[in-house]
């Protein structure tokens, strides 16, 4: 399972477990086909230094190799939520506001690892979209564990 297909397959679980009506209103496989689009396009676009990996849970551990080599230090992470406000237009251009404005939450300096728990999904009345996810100032080359 890829990275995308794990964060879509948590949305899943989310919607089914919450009934969310948002969700409910809106075409699955349309969000589907925008969150693919996404997420193919921002792994190929993001520096090789960040790295974007799935979570299973809202707040989760991961681990870094310690100072100096001495062992493995242990951090916990909790995922936020991020707005993002995708046009009423062609699916192309939905597909690249949405890249730009993940594009521009991910750059920051000195951010090495993206953790996505959630992918694009309908907040609200109001048009706008949310992702739920946490950044990281170390390279994470272990598996999460919640």
């Amino acid at each position: 399972m890829n990275t995308f297909q794990q964060i879509w397959q948590n949305f899943e679980t989310y919607a089914s477990r919450y009934h969310s009506p948002e969700v409910a209103r809106n075409n699955k496989t349309q969000l589907n086909e925008l969150n693919q689009a996404v997420f193919a396009r921002l792994e190929k676009i993001l520096p090789s230094n960040v790295k974007v990996r799935a979570v299973t849970a809202p707040a989760f551990i991961y681990y870094t190799e310690a100072a100096g080599g001495y062992g493995v230090d242990t951090h916990l992470s909790c995922v936020h939520t991020y707005r993002v406000d995708i046009p009423d237009a062609k699916f192309e251009e939905q597909v690249n506001v949405a890249v730009e404005q993940l594009r521009n939450m991910i750059e920051e300096p000195c951010v090495r690892t993206a953790f996505f728990y959630m992918p694009l999904y309908p907040m609200d009345d109001d048009g706008h979209m949310v992702v739920r996810f946490s950044k990281t100032g170390e390279t994470v080359d272990v598996k999460e564990q919640t």
